[in-house]
């Protein structure tokens, strides 16, 4: 503030050397003639918002710097009373007619700081008024704060997060908040009918179940016995009931809390949990989706098959859908058909040097990889 006050101070001194010839009144700032802006009118105790619609337009007295300057006024919302996780809503210069801030702005913020849908929490709501210089607030100048307004607003479900025609996952998951938003399932490889979630934060003791077109009655996807009751396992598919009205919530097992990728062999009727994945120029992709590996306890080999590549495709394993911990060539190391490869973590890409389909097979215990060409068909 005292830097501030003693450059324009220099700036006034070196005005009046300039004109002193002529009469001339500059004002000087002083952080005393500083008035902070304040709520004109109370918020309502909740607001229903819907998206699209409306929430509230923010009365406020305008701020002054005891100057004449540009000031931006920011609507600001947090869950915290201390507005230490504060989201900016809307911005004006003009605060005559108030600050709108529509649902979907609103909303957008609640979501931003993880709140469940569909249920009222509190919102804390404050203005803040900031010196401009052209389109910029002044370095180091003291934003003016207006006191802060409660009210209760529950958070809904934008429908751009709402896809059509598909699998979704909902439970006890940090990205499906209070099992309202899904986790899609999308298929790969194409026309496999095996689909995956994105890598989803399962909670401890949580429960899940799979919907189609986000609503049990178009399709549901669970497990047997009581909910709980049925635990998918780490690339060993498990049967699961389809289109049973009987059919009851997953559990999550000891010690599967954490990121998991979700599994669907929609033909064969079972799920399981992801662990290695193929994932590179797998049936014309471009290293964005992961082909599920299945795994054999007995023999410590995970496999994945009929995966399709060009000539000079090239292609990792990872697990869980991430690079935390992937696979490829070891050092010297050189592609061959049939035959064991070497391959270490954060190695090299694996280049197929030949266009066909293919069976993958990882070996865990010897680390190695092996690639075998499928037979075309009728031969």
């Amino acid at each position: 503030m005292k830097k501030i006050f003693n450059i324009l101070l220099a700036a006034s001194m070196s005005a009046l050397v300039l004109t002193s010839c002529q009469e001339k009144t500059l004002t000087v700032y002083h952080p005393e003639d500083m008035v902070a802006p304040q709520f004109t009118e109370n918020l309502a105790a909740s607001y229903d918002i819907k998206e699209g619609g409306e929430f509230v337009t923010l009365k406020i007295s305008e701020a002054s710097y005891g100057v004449a300057t540009s000031i931006r006024y920011t609507a600001v919302a947090d869950v915290k009373q201390d507005f230490s996780s504060k989201q900016n809503l809307t911005s004006v210069t003009d605060c005559s007619e108030g600050i709108t801030v529509d649902a979907n702005t609103i909303n957008n913020a609640l979501m931003t700081l993880n709140c469940p849908f569909d249920e009222l929490v509190t919102v804390y709501l404050r203005v803040e008024a900031e010196m401009m210089s052209e389109s910029n607030p002044v370095e180091g100048m003291e934003t003016l704060v207006t006191g802060s307004l409660e009210t209760k607003v529950a958070a809904f479900v934008p429908q751009s997060l709402i896809q059509e025609n598909m699998w979704g996952a909902t439970g006890d998951f940090t990205e499906a908040r209070n099992w309202k938003l899904y986790s899609y399932l999308s298929e790969f490889p194409p026309k496999s009918k095996i689909y995956t979630t994105p890598a989803i934060t399962m909670a401890e003791g949580g429960q899940f179940i799979l919907h189609f077109n986000n609503n049990a009655e178009y399709g549901i996807i669970g497990g047997t016995g009581k909910d709980g009751d049925t635990k998918l396992k780490v690339g060993v598919p498990v049967d699961i009931t389809i289109d049973d009205p009987n059919a009851v919530n997953f559990g999550v097992g000891e010690g599967q809390a954490g990121s998991q990728v979700i599994v669907l062999d929609s033909a064969a009727k079972k799920m399981y949990f992801l662990g290695w994945g193929v994932i590179g120029q797998v049936s014309g992709d471009g290293w964005a989706n992961d082909a599920p590996m299945l795994y054999d306890e007995t023999a410590g080999t995970w496999t994945a098959q009929n995966l399709e590549f060009n000539k000079d495709g090239e292609f990792k394993i990872r697990m869980k859908k991430a690079w935390d911990d992937d696979r490829g060539l070891d050092d010297n190391v050189k592609f061959a058909l049939n035959t064991p490869m070497k391959v270490k973590k954060g190695g090299s890409n694996i280049k197929v040097t030949e266009a066909g389909k293919f069976n993958i097979v990882y070996n865990e215990k010897n680390e190695t990889i092996t690639v075998t060409k499928v037979p075309a068909a009728g031969k």
